[in-house]
Protein backbone atom coordinates (compact mmCIF):
# COMPACT_ATOMS: atom_id res chain seq x y z
CA UNK A 1 0.00 0.00 0.00
CA UNK A 2 1.86 2.79 -1.33
CA UNK A 3 -0.70 5.60 0.19
CA UNK A 4 0.77 8.83 1.45
CA UNK A 5 -0.30 7.96 5.05
CA UNK A 6 0.09 4.72 7.24
CA UNK A 7 2.29 2.82 4.55
CA UNK A 8 4.07 -0.76 6.23
CA UNK A 9 7.60 -0.90 5.55
CA UNK A 10 8.02 -3.08 2.49
CA UNK A 11 11.18 -4.39 0.46
CA UNK A 12 9.57 -4.21 -2.98
CA UNK A 13 11.67 -3.29 -6.09
CA UNK A 14 10.65 -0.01 -7.80
CA UNK A 15 11.46 -0.35 -11.58
CA UNK A 16 11.85 2.45 -14.01
CA UNK A 17 12.09 2.73 -17.69
CA UNK A 18 16.23 3.00 -17.94
CA UNK A 19 16.39 0.02 -16.19
CA UNK A 20 17.43 1.22 -12.54
CA UNK A 21 16.02 -0.88 -9.57
CA UNK A 22 15.49 0.22 -5.77
CA UNK A 23 14.77 -1.53 -2.71
CA UNK A 24 12.92 0.43 -0.19
CA UNK A 25 13.26 -0.49 3.51
CA UNK A 26 11.99 1.44 6.74
CA UNK A 27 10.59 4.43 7.38
CA UNK A 28 12.64 7.47 8.04
CA UNK A 29 9.82 10.65 8.18
CA UNK A 30 6.62 11.80 6.86
CA UNK A 31 5.47 15.64 5.81
CA UNK A 32 2.52 17.48 4.25
CA UNK A 33 3.17 15.56 1.20
CA UNK A 34 4.88 12.73 0.90
CA UNK A 35 6.33 9.72 2.63
CA UNK A 36 9.90 8.96 3.16
CA UNK A 37 11.83 5.81 3.24
CA UNK A 38 15.60 4.15 2.87
CA UNK A 39 16.41 2.62 -0.12
CA UNK A 40 18.95 0.98 -1.90
CA UNK A 41 19.93 0.83 -5.31
CA UNK A 42 19.30 -2.90 -6.41
CA UNK A 43 20.55 -2.58 -10.23
CA UNK A 44 21.19 -0.03 -13.33
CA UNK A 45 23.64 2.90 -13.99
CA UNK A 46 24.97 3.50 -10.55
CA UNK A 47 24.52 6.74 -8.83
CA UNK A 48 27.15 8.95 -7.57
CA UNK A 49 25.46 8.37 -3.96
CA UNK A 50 25.01 5.16 -2.40
CA UNK A 51 23.45 6.25 0.71
CA UNK A 52 19.59 6.95 -0.52
CA UNK A 53 16.12 7.35 0.35
CA UNK A 54 13.01 7.20 -1.78
CA UNK A 55 9.93 10.04 -0.96
CA UNK A 56 6.97 9.08 -1.96
CA UNK A 57 4.50 11.85 -2.96
CA UNK A 58 0.55 11.39 -3.62
CA UNK A 59 0.43 14.55 -5.53
CA UNK A 60 2.03 15.18 -8.66
CA UNK A 61 2.37 18.96 -8.53
CA UNK A 62 4.79 19.15 -5.43
CA UNK A 63 6.61 15.85 -7.24
CA UNK A 64 7.36 17.51 -10.28
CA UNK A 65 8.52 21.05 -8.21
CA UNK A 66 11.03 19.25 -6.49
CA UNK A 67 12.76 17.32 -9.12
CA UNK A 68 12.73 20.54 -11.21
CA UNK A 69 14.96 22.27 -8.44
CA UNK A 70 16.57 18.93 -7.73
CA UNK A 71 17.72 19.49 -11.12
CA UNK A 72 18.59 22.94 -11.37
CA UNK A 73 20.60 23.10 -7.59
CA UNK A 74 21.92 19.52 -8.40
CA UNK A 75 25.69 21.00 -7.95
CA UNK A 76 25.03 22.87 -4.68
CA UNK A 77 26.30 21.61 -1.43
CA UNK A 78 23.73 23.15 0.89
CA UNK A 79 21.22 21.43 -1.29
CA UNK A 80 19.84 17.71 -0.42
CA UNK A 81 20.43 15.79 -3.13
CA UNK A 82 17.66 14.61 -5.64
CA UNK A 83 19.35 12.18 -7.82
CA UNK A 84 16.15 10.32 -9.93
CA UNK A 85 12.74 11.14 -10.53
CA UNK A 86 9.90 8.67 -11.29
CA UNK A 87 6.52 7.80 -11.48
CA UNK A 88 5.50 4.04 -10.27
CA UNK A 89 2.59 2.46 -10.86
CA UNK A 90 1.16 -0.48 -9.16
CA UNK A 91 0.95 -3.76 -10.70
CA UNK A 92 -2.36 -4.25 -8.77
CA UNK A 93 -5.87 -3.44 -11.00
CA UNK A 94 -7.18 0.00 -10.28
CA UNK A 95 -4.28 0.93 -7.89
CA UNK A 96 -2.90 4.60 -7.86
CA UNK A 97 0.17 5.92 -9.28
CA UNK A 98 3.14 6.97 -7.13
CA UNK A 99 5.58 9.70 -7.29
CA UNK A 100 8.85 9.32 -6.37
CA UNK A 101 12.21 10.58 -5.71
CA UNK A 102 15.28 9.50 -4.95
CA UNK A 103 17.17 11.36 -2.85
CA UNK A 104 20.34 12.54 -0.31
CA UNK A 105 19.77 10.09 3.00
CA UNK A 106 20.63 12.93 5.88
CA UNK A 107 22.04 11.02 9.15
CA UNK A 108 20.83 13.10 11.59
CA UNK A 109 17.44 13.97 10.10
CA UNK A 110 15.68 17.12 10.76
CA UNK A 111 16.44 19.60 13.05
CA UNK A 112 13.85 18.62 15.50
CA UNK A 113 15.21 14.97 15.59
CA UNK A 114 18.45 16.11 15.82
CA UNK A 115 18.64 17.79 18.79
CA UNK A 116 16.54 15.60 20.47
CA UNK A 117 20.35 14.16 21.42
CA UNK A 118 22.82 16.65 20.44
CA UNK A 119 23.37 19.78 22.20
CA UNK A 120 22.93 23.29 20.41
CA UNK A 121 25.36 24.81 18.52
CA UNK A 122 28.24 27.18 19.35
CA UNK A 123 27.94 31.21 18.13
CA UNK A 124 30.54 30.60 15.89
CA UNK A 125 29.15 26.95 14.11
CA UNK A 126 26.09 28.73 13.93
CA UNK A 127 27.14 31.42 12.06
CA UNK A 128 29.30 29.32 9.96
CA UNK A 129 26.45 27.04 9.41
CA UNK A 130 23.97 29.75 8.35
CA UNK A 131 26.52 31.68 5.53
CA UNK A 132 26.57 27.95 3.98
CA UNK A 133 22.62 28.14 4.06
CA UNK A 134 22.08 31.65 3.03
CA UNK A 135 24.68 31.06 -0.28
CA UNK A 136 22.31 28.79 -1.47
CA UNK A 137 18.89 30.98 -0.70
CA UNK A 138 20.41 33.51 -2.03
CA UNK A 139 20.49 32.91 -6.08
CA UNK A 140 17.08 31.95 -5.42
CA UNK A 141 16.02 34.65 -4.02
CA UNK A 142 17.92 37.01 -7.23
CA UNK A 143 16.27 34.50 -9.38
CA UNK A 144 12.51 35.84 -7.73
CA UNK A 145 12.27 32.00 -6.24
CA UNK A 146 10.99 31.44 -2.82
CA UNK A 147 11.39 28.49 -0.38
CA UNK A 148 7.99 28.94 1.52
CA UNK A 149 8.66 26.31 3.59
CA UNK A 150 12.22 26.59 5.68
CA UNK A 151 10.93 24.99 8.62
CA UNK A 152 12.44 22.33 11.20
CA UNK A 153 11.33 19.58 9.57
CA UNK A 154 12.97 20.65 5.95
CA UNK A 155 16.62 21.45 7.84
CA UNK A 156 18.29 18.23 7.33
CA UNK A 157 21.84 17.11 9.59
CA UNK A 158 24.17 15.06 7.51
CA UNK A 159 27.24 13.84 8.71
CA UNK A 160 29.50 16.29 10.60
CA UNK A 161 26.64 18.35 11.66
CA UNK A 162 26.24 20.41 8.22
CA UNK A 163 22.78 21.44 7.26
CA UNK A 164 20.67 21.52 4.22
CA UNK A 165 17.92 22.47 2.33
CA UNK A 166 15.29 19.97 1.58
CA UNK A 167 11.67 19.63 0.28
CA UNK A 168 11.21 22.14 -2.48
CA UNK A 169 7.86 21.00 -3.29
CA UNK A 170 5.76 24.64 -2.23
CA UNK A 171 8.76 26.65 -3.45
CA UNK A 172 7.70 29.04 -6.50
CA UNK A 173 9.23 31.75 -8.90
CA UNK A 174 7.52 35.31 -9.35
CA UNK A 175 8.42 38.34 -11.83
CA UNK A 176 10.37 41.05 -10.83
CA UNK A 177 10.86 39.47 -7.25
CA UNK A 178 6.98 40.23 -6.58
CA UNK A 179 6.62 37.43 -4.21
CA UNK A 180 3.88 34.86 -5.08
CA UNK A 181 0.60 34.06 -3.66
CA UNK A 182 0.51 33.66 0.18
CA UNK A 183 -1.93 30.18 -0.56
CA UNK A 184 0.30 27.33 0.73
CA UNK A 185 2.78 27.14 3.72
CA UNK A 186 2.72 25.71 7.03
CA UNK A 187 0.72 28.02 9.50
CA UNK A 188 3.10 26.61 12.40
CA UNK A 189 6.32 28.33 11.22
CA UNK A 190 5.18 30.99 9.02
CA UNK A 191 5.44 34.74 9.50
CA UNK A 192 2.33 37.10 9.72
CA UNK A 193 -0.04 36.31 6.83
CA UNK A 194 -0.02 38.79 3.78
CA UNK A 195 -1.47 38.99 0.21
CA UNK A 196 1.87 37.55 -0.99
CA UNK A 197 4.78 35.84 0.06
CA UNK A 198 8.43 37.86 -0.35
CA UNK A 199 11.78 36.66 -0.27
CA UNK A 200 11.62 38.86 3.61
CA UNK A 201 9.38 36.30 4.51
CA UNK A 202 11.92 33.41 3.80
CA UNK A 203 14.05 35.10 5.92
CA UNK A 204 11.70 35.22 8.56
CA UNK A 205 12.56 31.37 8.25
CA UNK A 206 15.46 32.00 8.09
CA UNK A 207 15.92 33.73 11.43
CA UNK A 208 13.89 30.95 12.91
CA UNK A 209 16.56 27.98 11.81
CA UNK A 210 19.84 30.30 12.62
CA UNK A 211 17.80 30.63 16.59
CA UNK A 212 16.93 26.97 16.87
CA UNK A 213 20.67 26.24 16.07
CA UNK A 214 21.86 28.34 19.20
CA UNK A 215 18.27 27.23 21.33
CA UNK A 216 19.18 23.22 20.43
CA UNK A 217 15.33 23.05 19.82
CA UNK A 218 12.84 23.38 17.12
CA UNK A 219 9.63 22.27 18.43
CA UNK A 220 7.80 25.77 17.89
CA UNK A 221 8.46 29.83 16.67
CA UNK A 222 10.81 31.89 18.79
CA UNK A 223 9.73 35.09 19.89
CA UNK A 224 12.22 37.78 21.19
CA UNK A 225 11.78 36.79 24.45
CA UNK A 226 13.38 33.25 23.58
CA UNK A 227 16.27 34.86 21.61
CA UNK A 228 17.09 37.21 24.70
CA UNK A 229 17.83 34.28 26.55
CA UNK A 230 19.87 32.95 23.93
CA UNK A 231 24.17 32.28 24.47
CA UNK A 232 25.70 33.97 21.86
CA UNK A 233 26.75 37.40 21.19
CA UNK A 234 24.35 40.47 20.75
CA UNK A 235 25.07 40.87 17.42
CA UNK A 236 23.82 37.42 16.71
CA UNK A 237 21.34 38.07 18.58
CA UNK A 238 20.60 41.55 16.33
CA UNK A 239 20.62 39.88 12.91
CA UNK A 240 17.86 36.97 14.20
CA UNK A 241 15.95 39.94 15.96
CA UNK A 242 15.73 41.74 12.52
CA UNK A 243 14.59 38.43 10.39
CA UNK A 244 11.82 37.26 12.94
CA UNK A 245 10.75 41.44 13.69
CA UNK A 246 7.94 43.27 11.21
CA UNK A 247 8.36 42.43 7.61
CA UNK A 248 9.29 46.35 6.68
CA UNK A 249 12.07 46.08 9.32
CA UNK A 250 13.23 42.84 8.21
CA UNK A 251 16.14 42.23 5.95
CA UNK A 252 14.09 41.88 2.54
CA UNK A 253 16.26 38.79 1.21
CA UNK A 254 18.97 35.87 1.79
CA UNK A 255 21.77 38.27 0.15
CA UNK A 256 21.02 41.41 2.86
CA UNK A 257 21.13 38.35 5.75
CA UNK A 258 24.14 37.04 4.18
CA UNK A 259 26.15 40.28 4.47
CA UNK A 260 24.86 40.96 7.95
CA UNK A 261 26.38 37.52 9.04
CA UNK A 262 29.96 38.22 7.03
CA UNK A 263 30.37 41.02 8.54
CA UNK A 264 29.46 40.11 12.30
CA UNK A 265 33.15 41.20 13.95
CA UNK A 266 34.06 43.42 11.56
CA UNK A 267 35.13 46.66 13.29
CA UNK A 268 32.19 49.51 12.02
CA UNK A 269 33.48 52.18 10.47
CA UNK A 270 34.24 55.41 12.09
CA UNK A 271 31.95 57.49 12.42
CA UNK A 272 32.20 61.50 11.21
CA UNK A 273 32.88 63.91 14.45
CA UNK A 274 29.82 65.91 15.92
CA UNK A 275 30.25 69.42 17.44
CA UNK A 276 26.92 70.37 18.11
CA UNK A 277 23.42 69.36 18.70
CA UNK A 278 22.19 72.47 17.09
CA UNK A 279 19.74 71.93 14.57
CA UNK A 280 19.84 67.98 14.88
CA UNK A 281 17.00 65.57 14.83
CA UNK A 282 18.14 63.61 17.71
CA UNK A 283 15.88 59.90 19.05
CA UNK A 284 16.65 59.07 22.89
CA UNK A 285 16.90 54.85 23.50
CA UNK A 286 17.50 52.86 26.46
CA UNK A 287 17.47 53.67 30.39
CA UNK A 288 19.22 57.11 30.95
CA UNK A 289 20.06 58.99 34.10
CA UNK A 290 17.24 61.30 33.73
CA UNK A 291 13.19 60.75 32.96
CA UNK A 292 13.03 61.07 29.08
CA UNK A 293 11.50 64.46 29.33
CA UNK A 294 14.54 65.89 30.66
CA UNK A 295 16.27 64.87 28.31
CA UNK A 296 14.46 66.62 25.59
CA UNK A 297 14.22 69.25 27.50
CA UNK A 298 17.90 69.23 27.58
CA UNK A 299 18.09 68.72 23.76
CA UNK A 300 15.88 71.80 23.22
CA UNK A 301 17.75 74.12 25.32
CA UNK A 302 21.14 73.17 22.68
CA UNK A 303 19.02 73.93 20.02
CA UNK A 304 18.01 70.36 18.92
CA UNK A 305 14.53 68.41 18.08
CA UNK A 306 13.49 65.79 19.50
CA UNK A 307 12.12 62.73 17.40
CA UNK A 308 10.41 59.62 18.36
CA UNK A 309 11.67 56.93 15.75
CA UNK A 310 14.52 56.46 13.58
CA UNK A 311 13.76 57.46 10.28
CA UNK A 312 15.49 59.09 7.11
CA UNK A 313 15.93 62.50 8.99
CA UNK A 314 16.76 61.66 11.78
CA UNK A 315 20.29 62.82 12.62
CA UNK A 316 21.58 61.18 15.94
CA UNK A 317 20.59 58.57 18.42
CA UNK A 318 21.35 59.26 21.78
CA UNK A 319 21.84 55.70 23.69
CA UNK A 320 21.60 55.61 27.58
CA UNK A 321 23.82 54.78 29.69
CA UNK A 322 22.00 52.06 31.72
CA UNK A 323 21.30 49.83 29.11
CA UNK A 324 21.29 46.25 29.08
CA UNK A 325 24.29 44.26 27.22
CA UNK A 326 21.41 42.67 25.44
CA UNK A 327 19.52 45.13 24.60
CA UNK A 328 19.45 44.32 20.94
CA UNK A 329 16.98 41.37 21.61
CA UNK A 330 14.54 43.64 23.25
CA UNK A 331 11.74 45.49 22.14
CA UNK A 332 14.00 48.78 22.88
CA UNK A 333 16.45 48.13 20.84
CA UNK A 334 14.22 48.36 18.16
CA UNK A 335 15.36 52.22 17.50
CA UNK A 336 18.85 50.59 16.69
CA UNK A 337 18.05 47.78 14.67
CA UNK A 338 16.58 50.91 12.64
CA UNK A 339 19.75 52.79 13.00
CA UNK A 340 21.10 49.69 11.11
CA UNK A 341 18.81 49.92 8.38
CA UNK A 342 19.05 53.33 7.72
CA UNK A 343 22.85 52.91 7.39
CA UNK A 344 22.14 50.24 4.73
CA UNK A 345 19.99 52.76 2.51
CA UNK A 346 22.88 54.84 2.65
CA UNK A 347 21.51 57.38 5.45
CA UNK A 348 23.86 57.69 8.48
CA UNK A 349 22.66 57.74 11.79
CA UNK A 350 24.93 59.18 14.12
CA UNK A 351 25.14 56.84 17.73
CA UNK A 352 26.41 59.16 21.02
CA UNK A 353 26.60 57.67 24.15
CA UNK A 354 24.47 59.72 26.96
CA UNK A 355 27.88 61.24 28.42
CA UNK A 356 28.86 62.88 25.20
CA UNK A 357 25.38 64.07 25.25
CA UNK A 358 25.61 65.76 28.01
CA UNK A 359 29.01 66.94 27.19
CA UNK A 360 27.32 68.53 23.90
CA UNK A 361 24.51 70.16 25.75
CA UNK A 362 27.62 71.60 27.90
CA UNK A 363 26.06 70.78 31.00
CA UNK A 364 26.20 67.76 33.30
CA UNK A 365 24.36 65.42 34.80
CA UNK A 366 23.74 66.48 37.94
CA UNK A 367 22.95 70.15 37.21
CA UNK A 368 19.69 68.63 35.09
CA UNK A 369 18.65 66.32 37.53
CA UNK A 370 18.11 69.24 39.94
Amino acid sequence: DWSVTGVQTCALPIYKENGRAYLVGNRVGQGGFGVVYRAEQASGKPLENTELCVKVCGDVLTWHCEAYFGHLLRDESRVVGVYDSFAWAPATKGGRPRYCLIIEFAEHGDLANFFQDHPPFSDHKARIEMIAFLRTLKQLHAAGVVHRDLTPKNVLVVSGGSIKIADFGIAAQSLMNRGVRFDTFNPAFSPPIFEKWLAADDVFQCGQVYAFLLAGRADGLLNTQDVRKLKCSPEAKTVIQRCIGARKKRYKSAAEMLRALESLGEKPPRQRAVRSLAGKNVVFTGRMGVTRGEAKIALKKAGGIPQAKVGHQTDILIKGALSSPHYKAVEMGQKLLDVQRESEDGHEVLVLSEDRFWRLCSQDHSTIKK
